[in-house]
């Protein structure tokens, strides 16, 4: 439980605009899910990889996009590994590990942030084919991200692409 509110500490401290000070109870609970993982791994990696995930993000946030990769890259290893053993539980978390890595990614490696994102919009095309009451918007989210990150590594052209077919949906829809 104090892993839970030390996260959910972490996360409220950086929406409000204290990144800095979100990073010191995010750690936190880090540490203690790391150790929990480690005595029960089927119940405790998630919550480890949702730890791992925001730090990733909340370091990114004030400027230390070093550190904020091995977070990142740990948090879409462990739910790669999660989705691999039970996907229907778990692939939606694989994309949005997938898109936070890429968002950490932005700005250091555009090419990887790229490749992260789309492999989290393959995803999520599949899960809202499935799902799509629940999983449309998640998709609309990670294309207009993917669309962006495009356009940060001069691939315009891909990006108006995705940008249009955002419009012709809500013409089509009017």
């Amino acid at each position: 439980n104090l892993a839970i509110s030390l996260n959910n500490l972490g996360t409220f401290l950086s929406e409000i605009g204290q990144r800095e000070n979100a990073l010191a109870p995010t750690r936190e609970a880090v540490t203690i899910r790391r150790r929990l993982a480690e005595t029960n791994p089927d119940a405790h990696l998630p919550n480890l990889a949702i730890s791992l995930n925001n730090l990733g993000l909340f370091l990114s946030g004030v400027g230390q996009r070093e550190d904020a990769l091995a977070p990142a890259r740990e948090a879409v290893t462990i739910r790669r590994r999660l989705a691999e053993t039970n996907p229907d539980a778990h692939l939606p978390d694989l994309a949005v590990s997938l898109g936070a890595r890429a968002m950490v990614l932005r700005g250091q490696d555009g090419q990887a942030a790229v490749s992260s994102m789309e492999e989290a919009v393959a995803i999520l095309g599949q899960l809202s084919q499935a799902l799509p009451d629940m999983f449309v918007p998640w998709l609309a989210r990670g294309l207009t991200d993917l669309a962006q990150l495009l356009e940060d590594v001069g691939r315009d052209d891909e990006a108006a692409q995705i940008r249009r077919m955002f419009e012709d949906g809500a013409a089509a829809g009017s």
